[in-house]
């Protein structure tokens, strides 16, 4: 049996975000605190990545790229930009992100490599 060992941050940040080709009240920004899990394998089961170290670099991520702006972007986008950011750093790992809006609804991105 084949086992795989994942460690999970979560985080969230506020910000507007439309869908321009809506034609309904979606294309006009409006806001959402969106939460974030993401998830990344490690080789070993010593904590080879720190959850607050990880969990420092999601937060500040999202506050510098997301935080208080006004973004053309979906919760699949979000999910796969916090992905690309972190295989730079993390590189040949797997890896998962749900963006949701509020809690509620929610975009999953898995990532292999």
């Amino acid at each position: 049996m084949e086992k795989r060992t994942w460690v999970k941050v979560k985080s969230n940040f506020e910000a507007l975000h439309r869908w321009k080709e809506a034609d309904n009240f979606l294309k006009d920004y409006h806001r959402h605190i969106f939460y974030v899990d993401f998830s990344i394998t490690v080789d070993h089961n010593d904590r080879e990545i720190e959850f607050f170290e990880l969990k420092k670099e999601l937060k500040d991520f999202l506050r510098i790229k997301y935080q208080g702006k006004s973004i053309d972007m979906s919760c699949e986008m979000f999910a796969g930009e916090i992905i690309d950011f972190f295989r730079g750093k993390y590189p040949k790992r797997m890896y998962k992100c749900e963006v949701s809006e509020d809690g509620e609804n929610s975009a999953v991105i898995e990532c292999f490599g």
